[in-house]
């Protein structure tokens, strides 16, 4: 495979697109496909891998990543049905090389390696004991609410020790009323939920740490707010029906004109 790298954007479904269609699946090149939902990627994955088990010694040579199991199961039996069905000049091609190579891909779909990016992972680790620095009972935890909440009831814990921590989980809990179940809850939670806020803590604590730091952090979150308030007045407006905005209008104007007669009875 050569090191060029192509980008296509747009859908890939519009007419007259067969001739990118085929290049994006040759093995030639690599490729990187932007198209919305629904546009035939998936379809244009089931053919490139098609093509390659025309050219691979074995199937294992191809892997395939997604990032959810469904989309690992729908791209398999995808190939493993245009396998079956043998009407394009792509599974025609992968089934000749298989018959001569006695891959059996039909009675050993299992030697398809479409995966996702933590059963990847996971086979990596189990391959590589020494690397990962982990033992060799390693299991993957589908459900580590567990782990988490063994993990934060440790660091709750340290409150209690000369920990540099000490002070910071002294803050948090006075923050929550010095509830330790509320604190355990709202930890737990936000392990749970990690790869959506580290990134912005490690951006902010790099913002405090340069000179005039705070100042502007607190000037950004300023906007990032009124643009939410200004966002959310825009929204519920918008929900209104165009009738009640003309009967909330009038109530306050004549609001107003009434605060304006007391007023002036004072």
């Amino acid at each position: 495979m050569t090191e060029t790298v192509s980008t296509l954007r747009g859908a890939v479904q519009e007419a007259g697109d067969q001739p990118v269609r085929e290049e994006v699946t040759s093995p030639e090149s690599s490729f990187i496909v932007g198209a919305p939902a629904g546009s035939g990627k998936t379809t244009l994955l089931v053919a490139r891998y098609l093509r390659l088990l025309s050219i691979v010694n074995q199937p294992e040579e191809i892997l395939a990543i997604t990032f959810t199991r469904k989309a690992a199961y729908e791209m398999k039996s995808r190939i493993l049905q245009e396998l079956s069905q043998a009407e394009s000049e792509e599974a025609q091609a992968a089934l000749e090389r298989g018959r001569r190579r006695h891959w059996d891909l039909q009675l050993n779909p299992q030697r398809l390696k479409i995966q996702t990016i933590d059963s990847f992972s996971y086979s990596l680790v189990q391959r590589m004991p020494y690397e990962s620095q982990l033992s060799l009972d390693y299991q993957r935890l589908d459900n580590a609410k567990e782990i988490y909440r063994d993990a934060t009831a440790q660091f709750l814990g340290l409150i209690y020790s000369d920990d540099t921590f000490a002070d910071d989980i002294a803050s948090i809990l006075s923050l929550l009323d010095n509830d330790y179940s509320t604190a355990l809850r709202a930890l737990i939670s936000m392990l749970e939920k990690r790869q959506h806020w580290i990134a912005p803590i490690q951006a902010i604590m790099s913002e405090i740490a340069r000179p005039n730091g705070i100042e502007r952090l607190i000037h950004r979150l300023s906007k990032v707010r009124a643009k939410y308030i200004d966002d959310l007045i825009e929204s519920a407006a918008a929900s209104i029906p165009l009738d009640l905005h003309f009967l909330y209008k009038s109530i306050a104007q004549y609001s107003s004109q009434v605060r304006e007669i007391e007023f002036s009875d004072l």
